[in-house]
């Protein structure tokens, strides 16, 4: 993930919404379905450097779940909600850890807009 604008819709939804509030609307819901705590971290102004961190974090996350247990990572990727079919394209992936924690990224974003715009 480059950056927050990387992170879009077709209509310009995140246009209208305070940028900052998503992101931390996204941390709480990747807490809530990865188990990866990152709302400790201050999201400074600079939206890219910290969505670059927390892409490296989550990342790192995903690599110690799936050496811990297979079983934990496959109830991750339930939670998250990410299809099957599609995960299954980038195991052969030299990127594998880079493209799903993509995967898992957008997913999250996806339902936290969704979230925002039907409250």
């Amino acid at each position: 993930m480059e950056n927050f604008d990387s992170l879009s819709l077709s209509n310009n939804l995140t246009n209208n919404i305070d940028k900052q509030k998503i992101l931390e609307a996204i941390i709480i819901q990747l807490e809530k379905d990865t188990g990866f705590d990152f709302t400790k971290e201050i999201i400074p102004d600079n939206l890219n450097l910290f969505i670059e961190k927390l892409h490296f974090e989550l990342m790192n996350y995903l690599i110690k779940v799936s050496k811990q247990s297979q079983t934990k990572l496959m109830n991750l990727i339930y939670r998250v909600d990410i299809n099957q079919r599609s995960f299954n394209k980038i195991k052969n992936n030299e990127k594998y850890f880079h493209t799903f924690t993509d995967m898992v990224l957008s997913r999250i974003f996806q339902k936290t807009i969704t979230k925002i715009y039907y409250k």
